[in-house]
């Protein structure tokens, strides 16, 4: 579709609804491997329990404190789990997507469409942005009612917004 100035730009709009059907098609096909849904929240189940008992471990004298209240030991793993799985995301999940394409031999055809670059980077990992977020929402859910880990809302704000900011710079980095 051409823009309206006639520039050859392809539209906002069609290059949004290209990413609506990559997603479409990623998570039909995981949807194919439901088993796989079960196996990540039981590792991360599995992941939370093990940290559980190696804060144990952890003199809680030993933690720093943010505003008088001294910090978790299996909070501060919980939320740097998170972080590291966003890492992998934008780091690995772009030249895997891509060397994927290429070996289905899908990676020319996706070229040839009248689709720019951005969208089909975009597209191949927005799978991951979507489902990523709903896997670590269930993880800190599992953390805070299985283990008591205290999580205050008032950073909530701040730490999506500098999520937000820090993903394209890790997807650029996994790009190049």
């Amino acid at each position: 579709m051409i823009a309206a100035g006639g520039r050859g730009m392809p539209s906002v709009w069609s290059e949004a609804g290209k990413l609506v059907a990559f997603l479409r098609r990623d998570f039909l096909l995981a949807w194919s491997y439901r088993l796989a849904f079960l196996s990540d929240m039981v590792n991360l189940i599995a992941q939370a329990f093990i940290f559980a008992f190696l804060s144990r471990l952890v003199d809680p004298a030993r933690m720093p404190a943010f505003g008088g209240e001294r910090a978790g030991y299996l909070g501060f793993v919980i939320v740097g789990i998170a972080v590291s799985a966003l890492l992998q995301l934008g780091l690995g999940r772009v030249v895997s997507a891509l060397r994927n394409e290429q070996l289905l031999g899908t990676l020319e055809a996706l070229l040839v469409t009248p689709t720019s670059e951005l969208t089909i980077l975009l597209g191949l990992v927005m799978y991951g942005l979507v489902y990523l977020p709903v896997q670590m929402t269930a993880f800190l859910a599992v953390a805070v009612l299985l283990f008591g880990v205290e999580i205050h809302l008032s950073g909530v704000g701040p730490a999506v917004a500098a999520l937000v900011l820090f993903v394209p710079f890790v997807a650029g980095l996994g790009a190049a």
